[in-house]
């Protein structure tokens, strides 16, 4: 039998017992051998002799043979007792095992349903019945999924800035004005002292909130319809007011909230008369980073107008391409395009009024203490005169631009 033939260390036994004991038969051959030599003449014992060396080169095969299957017979022995200290797993244990590890037990339809009966009723007796032994309600899975489509959709610019979550309010230092740096020559004078200035921007959140009355349509509707229905209901508006706020927002009375780009002390300014190919171009010259630059504008500017400009080669300016997903995405002389309401269409804007801004939104800073979660309320008792109860979406966020150099905004000339 082969050495790959032996699939145990018992089968590995019986070829070593099988070559010892030819090995033994050979030793007595041999002993036979010897004595027959000294009784036999001189043209007999060349016989002899050349039986003898046959059977000693057997015998160093057979060695050869033992050591080889000793090794094999040791791994197999091996292999053998660590299986034989493998805990045995019945069946079915195995497979409830596998159900615990693939069930999420914050997306089942008992759980959803107990989540927006929970908001729905005011009363989370059935949720909390479902989540002992956690402090907080986690949300069901799905509605984090919904959130975070809803944010993709539609948060255009909060997916481009910087943002922080930090706790409370955010100082943020800054250079308001450096020198620049200097080429040293080591045989002349030492360059002189940089000089800066610093500023300092401060963010304190403000709560961004939007209402919806609760219809009867809406407290009957299932679990999973009504939480998409207020992921594009109440979470899109927030999260269009937020970036409505990144762009032209300003401070509340306390001084809290998203200021935007527009009229920023730390936005840069380019008149525009009449509209040119390129107007962009040269709007952004003065930026301090080229890389990752968007411009946002109102949708009616560039289609009613960059779309009839050409270049000094008489093409047009504008490109339109495809994302991943299959969406349209536009540019000016290769510059990302994002549409916003939030400012005005360049033939409806007045003198001095901004119709666009530029830049690279990673100059721009949000802070979201609670994170990129829209909550949700339920509020039974403010419209209870009128048999309705209110819905609240609620983000806390603090927003302003954080680096210089890095927007200009396009006025109108006069």
């Amino acid at each position: 039998m082969s050495k790959n033939e032996i699939l145990s260390s018992a089968m590995a036994d019986e070829e070593i017992n099988k070559l010892i004991a030819r090995k033994n038969d050979i030793a007595e051959s041999i002993t036979e051998k010897r004595a027959e030599f000294e009784k036999t003449d001189v043209e007999t014992r060349d016989a002899i002799l050349e039986d003898v060396d046959s059977l000693t080169k057997e015998a160093d095969e057979i060695d050869s043979q033992i050591s080889e299957l000793e090794e094999v017979r040791a791994k197999f022995e091996e292999q053998e007792k660590r299986m034989s200290l493998t805990k045995t797993v019945a069946p079915e244990k195995v497979e409830e095992r596998a159900k615990e590890q693939t069930v999420d037990k914050y997306d089942t339809p008992e759980y959803r349903k107990a989540w927006v009966d929970a908001i729905r009723t005011n009363d989370d007796t059935a949720l909390r019945a479902m989540t002992t032994g956690t402090d907080n309600v986690p949300v069901p899975t799905i509605w984090q999924s919904y959130v975070e489509t809803a944010w993709y959709n539609y948060g255009k610019f909060s997916r481009l800035v910087n943002k922080s979550y930090i706790q409370g309010y955010l100082s943020i230092p800054f250079e308001s004005a450096a020198d620049d740096a200097v080429i040293h020559d080591e045989n002349g004078n030492m360059p002189d002292e940089e000089s800066i200035t610093l500023g300092l921007i401060e963010l304190k959140p403000a709560m961004i909130k939007k209402w919806i009355s609760m219809t009867d349509e809406l407290m009957a509707m299932t679990a999973d319809d009504f939480m998409r229905y207020l992921a594009d209901e109440l979470v899109y508006r927030v999260i269009l007011k937020l970036d409505n706020g990144i762009i032209n927002g300003a401070l509340d009375s306390n001084g809290k909230g998203v200021v935007g780009i527009v009229n920023n002390a730390n936005t840069l300014t380019a008149a525009s008369g009449a509209l040119s190919f390129n107007v962009i171009n040269a709007g952004i010259a003065d930026l301090v980073t080229f890389d990752n630059l968007t411009v946002a504008m109102n949708p009616k500017t560039f289609f009613n107008n960059f779309m009839g400009l050409v270049d000094l080669q008489q093409r047009p300016i504008y490109q339109i391409a495809t994302d991943n997903a299959g969406k349209p995405q536009y540019y000016v002389n290769g510059i990302r395009v994002e549409f916003t309401q939030a400012l005005p269409a360049y033939d409806a804007a007045t003198a001095g009024q901004t119709w666009a801004v530029a830049g690279d939104f990673r100059g721009y800073r949000l802070n979201l203490p609670e994170g990129e979660m829209v909550r949700t309320l339920f509020d039974p008792y403010t419209a209870a005169r009128e048999d309705k109860a209110i819905m609240v979406g609620r983000l806390y966020a603090a927003g302003n631009v954080a680096r210089l150099k890095h927007f200009v905004q396009f006025k109108k000339a006069a």
